[in-house]
């Protein structure tokens, strides 16, 4: 769990995490990433997508559910539910 002295993390930043982690892993340069398009049809699979829940989750320091991913499958969707969960702005 998040220390209670860690302020939340935005929306933005969150956004941005995974624009940048996503660019990684499917090897394209971060600009090219639709944040309003579903991560699978940018390419992404369930293995990956399973992969990259564990690195966010590790990143924010909280336990989050796989199918966060298939709930919000964008990268604006993910963010923003993830933002309302952690309580930042």
């Amino acid at each position: 769990m998040q220390a209670p002295s860690s302020p939340p993390v935005s929306e933005q930043a969150i956004q941005r995490w995974l624009v940048d982690q996503l660019a990684e892993v499917l090897a394209v340069p971060p600009g090219e990433l639709r944040v309003d398009r579903s991560i699978f049809e940018l390419g992404l699979d369930s293995a990956a997508a399973v992969g990259l829940t564990d690195e966010l989750a590790e990143w924010l320091d909280r336990a989050i559910d796989p199918a966060l991913v298939y709930d919000h499958p964008t990268i604006e969707a993910l963010a923003s539910a993830l933002a309302r969960t952690s309580g930042a702005p």
